[in-house]
């Protein structure tokens, strides 16, 4: 009888610690959270980075006609009118009804997206 105990306790255990599937984007997507700093967010301060770092590779004025479908996000004038549309945030977090982008990447990273976000949301300053 303690035989069985043990063990269906045994397999109680193991089968509760099965592995499963995650993928990295969701494992660390808040990974150093902490330190995504969203308070007085402009363009020129955070979000010029971010889009330099993972957007002006395609949508710049140099390279929108040949690598970006002719989307050129290199200026703040420019940058605005798509964060106006909702085509911006909506492509960088992967909206259905947008174009995913980075293309055929993950997302950036959620303190990024945040940036955009909360930028967008007040009222795009400059």
């Amino acid at each position: 009888m303690k035989y069985l105990a043990f063990l269906t306790i045994a397999i109680f255990i193991f089968a509760s610690q099965s592995c499963y599937y995650d993928n990295e984007e969701d494992l660390y997507q808040y990974f150093n959270a902490d330190d995504c700093d969203t308070v007085n967010v402009t363009y020129d301060n955070q979000v010029v980075a971010t889009l330099n770092q993972y957007c002006t590779v395609c949508h710049s004025a140099q390279a929108a006609d040949t690598d970006g479908g002719g989307l050129d996000i290199s200026t703040y004038a420019k940058t605005k009118v798509y964060a106006e549309n909702g085509s911006l945030y909506g492509s960088i977090i992967h909206s259905p009804n947008f174009s995913s982008m980075p293309e055929n990447l993950g997302k950036i990273p959620q303190c990024d997206q945040d940036i955009i976000r909360v930028w967008i949301e007040t009222g795009m300053p400059e």
